[in-house]
């Protein structure tokens, strides 16, 4: 596998020897095999919460993507569709779980400023 994409982030020095500490206790040859074991089971984690939600797989997934990117056009059972009030089909997907509140819409938080030290994650 090709390695050519980089990332850095910046943090103080007193976070990067903590950082540092557990990667040597873990046993991890580099802050980036670290860094990547971490993401990874984080991104593991995040995704088998929230793609239950979408059953998809990933081919359906690109699918998808490429059905709202570049959509159809639209025939006359569609117009029709479109004239239709899905709002009771919407709100009961909304509630489908009783034991859960309702989906909320994905939002994105602003990232915070960094103000620390830059480092190269090599």
């Amino acid at each position: 596998m090709n390695k050519s994409a980089r990332l850095e982030i910046r943090l103080s020095e007193a976070h990067k020897e903590r950082l540092n500490q557990a990667r040597r206790l873990g046993g991890y040859p580099s802050l980036s095999a670290f860094f990547l074991a971490a993401a990874e089971e984080k991104v593991n984690k995040i995704l088998q919460e929230k793609l239950p939600m979408l059953p998809l797989d990933e081919q359906s997934v690109f699918q998808l993507l490429e059905m709202i990117q570049n959509p159809a056009p639209a025939n006359e059972a569609l117009r029709e569709l479109m004239k239709t009030d899905l709002t009771h089909i919407v709100e009961k997907l909304l509630h489908s779980d009783k034991d859960q509140s309702p989906r909320a819409p994905f939002t994105a938080t602003p990232a915070k400023k960094p103000s620390k030290k830059r480092i190269s994650l090599r």
